[in-house]
């Protein structure tokens, strides 16, 4: 009697799991539900800063690995600066002497993401005590020079 019900559980357990009609309908349909959810300011700025501090820290970990521990122990969304000057998708980050630029697939206010693309400068490289008057806007501009004539 044991092994007839021990057979007939073995063999019943395959009927619930397969295939079943309907299942794509029903991911799409609670994918452009998350896609259509609307979310409050709070939370897009949230979403926003942690893809911004997440890019921020794998950058700083590529980029120095053996010091990494040291360098981004302090790392949170008050230590950067950031700005979308030109588009939703690209954003400008400043953390202590490296800046960045990021740009992202989709909005990363909406959507917890990586980077498609990096840009990193480190300002310790470069002199910037001597800036040229072209890049500062409040220097005067120097008169163009008339061409000369033979």
């Amino acid at each position: 009697m044991k092994r007839v019900i021990v057979i007939i559980a073995l063999f019943s357990v395959p009927v619930w799991a397969g295939r079943k009609e309907g299942v794509q309908q029903e991911y799409r349909a609670v994918e452009e539900a998350i896609r259509n959810k609307q979310t409050g300011p709070e939370a897009r700025l949230k979403t926003l800063e942690t893809n911004l501090v997440n890019a921020v820290r794998m950058a700083m970990t590529r980029h120095y690995y053996e010091e990494k521990e040291t360098i981004i122990k302090d790392l949170s969304i008050q230590t950067i600066e950031y700005e979308n000057p030109t588009s939703p998708l690209v954003y400008f980050v400043k953390y202590k002497n490296s800046f960045f630029r990021f740009e992202y697939a989709r909005n990363p206010e909406s959507f917890a993401q990586s980077p498609i693309t990096e840009k990193f400068l480190d300002a310790a490289e470069v002199d910037m005590t001597h800036r040229e008057s072209s890049t500062n806007p409040t220097a005067p501009a120097t008169p163009a020079q008339p061409a000369k004539t033979p």
